[in-house]
């Protein structure tokens, strides 16, 4: 469970005092200050925005998976696993579709199954292929 305030973080864009970068969300606009510590002000700038990025990307991850590297490591794996088996799974069923397609088209002369769902299908394996290379 994350008790943290909810996302998305933004840098804070009204004026701040010198050497501050504010760090807020919708309902909560002060949730952190990044001060300037012996750093350009580019990399001070650049520091806020990498934990605003960082804290959004990690939207929807348990607490528990980035409270331990070994854990957001697990967190990864079981994420590719479940991809590769929806994979798996999604290209068994469009390979039963053909087949069933096949049939209705010779047997009964008609089509019935629905090709924007078929389509979807097959783009979401072209996405994970591509995300997976």
């Amino acid at each position: 469970m994350s008790y943290h305030t909810k996302t998305p973080w933004s840098i804070n864009e009204w004026p701040q005092p010198a050497g501050v970068i504010s760090i807020g969300a919708v309902g909560t606009p002060l949730i952190a200050r990044v001060m300037d510590r012996d750093v350009s002000f580019n990399e001070h700038q650049a520091n806020a925005k990498r934990i605003v990025a960082c804290v959004n990307a990690c939207d929807g991850i348990d607490d528990v998976y980035l409270n331990a590297p070994d854990n957001l490591a697990t967190y990864a794996r079981n994420m590719a696993i479940q991809r590769d088996e929806l994979l798996d799974a999604i290209q068994h069923l469009l390979k039963d579709y053909e087949r069933v397609k096949e049939v209705m088209i010779k047997e009964a002369g008609i089509g019935l199954i629905d090709v924007v769902a078929v389509n979807k299908a097959k783009q979401a394996i072209a996405n994970a292929k591509g995300a997976k290379a």
